[in-house]
């Protein structure tokens, strides 16, 4: 699983960084692609174009540098459920245009191209699965949200034990030597 996990996060990951740079070299062309598919104002429309290729290539930083993994899958996961989305969308509507996966100029949209997200999509989903299931068997702490975990249930452990953040005896030490000079 490990190494399906380490497969899946470099081509995702990749797949990502450069499809954020192609677009991040052509917001114009993008700008457009994103226009013509008819879903959002032009208003919101710039908003993705300004934000999504920057979203991807920080995504594929993450997932190739294996950085807060889970939560770049999780977001990766939801990117391709709306990529899948709007592709779908512009085929079942005839639409003519070109995806914009890439830049500008791309594949146009068609049974191929959505088949194609909705592969991406199942993919990141995997991948965000295996994580999942490692980080739920404390296998992994390599991201934040592990850490805080793991720092939390030291924290509120049950008494008995010592704080391990504590640089004195913790309350479980002094109820017992209170208990002991009773």
């Amino acid at each position: 699983m490990k190494t399906i996990l380490l497969v899946l996060r470099l081509s995702l990951g990749a797949l990502l960084l450069y499809g954020g740079l192609a677009k991040f070299k052509s917001p114009y062309e993008f700008l457009a692609a994103v226009n013509a598919y008819a879903m959002t104002t032009p208003a919101t429309s710039l908003l993705i174009a300004a934000v999504l290729p920057w979203l991807e290539m920080v995504l594929g930083v993450c997932l190739i540098g294996g950085v807060l993994v889970q939560g770049a899958m999780f977001l990766t996961v939801l990117l391709f459920a709306l990529f899948t989305v709007a592709t779908s969308s512009a085929w079942l509507r005839g639409l003519p245009i070109d995806c914009g996966c890439f830049g500008g100029a791309g594949d146009k949209i068609g049974g191929y191209l959505v088949a194609r997200s909705v592969t991406m999509f199942l993919l990141s989903l995997l991948g965000c699965g295996i994580e999942l299931s490692r980080q739920a068997h404390g296998r992994s702490f390599t991201t934040v949200a592990g850490r805080l975990r793991a720092w939390v249930r030291a924290v509120v452990s049950p008494v008995g034990r010592r704080h391990p953040c504590a640089r004195h005896p913790g309350p479980s030490h002094r109820v017992e030597s209170e208990v002991a000079a009773l």
